[in-house]
């Protein structure tokens, strides 16, 4: 399902009909630390002033690029930015996360998936 979902969200995201899905999902482009090559996947985001908020699952990779901190380019609502990321693999920072992300969700709901998760953080300009 996701060889069929990211394509069309990366076009979509790119495209004037952004607006569709642009207040939830961004594109956020990494550049790979040992291949040096860039990676764009879709992800749900949320925005507190000039910080971008992402939670991932830890079984995809493209988190790893970011451990230590790294310039990423991050899509949002049609224009580009240009950030610092961190990535925090805790428990604590992926429980504040879902919080802002999910402010409706009830913690009985997140609270199991806590162990897999990682809280990306990007500091834009």
């Amino acid at each position: 399902m996701r060889k069929l979902y990211n394509p069309l969200m990366k076009w979509l995201l790119r495209s004037p009909f952004h607006f569709f899905v642009s207040a939830s999902f961004m594109l956020i482009t990494v550049t790979g630390r040992k291949s040096g090559k860039q990676y764009t996947m879709p992800v749900m985001y949320r925005r507190r002033g000039n910080e971008i908020v992402v939670v991932t699952s830890a079984k995809y990779t493209w988190w790893k690029n970011l451990q230590g901190g790294a310039t990423v380019t991050a899509r949002v609502k049609g224009r580009d930015l240009v950030g610092q990321a961190q990535v925090e693999r805790s428990e604590s920072a992926a429980e504040a996360a879902m919080k802002f992300l999910y402010p409706r969700m009830a913690e009985s709901q997140y609270k199991p998936l806590l162990p897999g998760l990682v809280a990306v953080t990007i500091q834009v300009g």
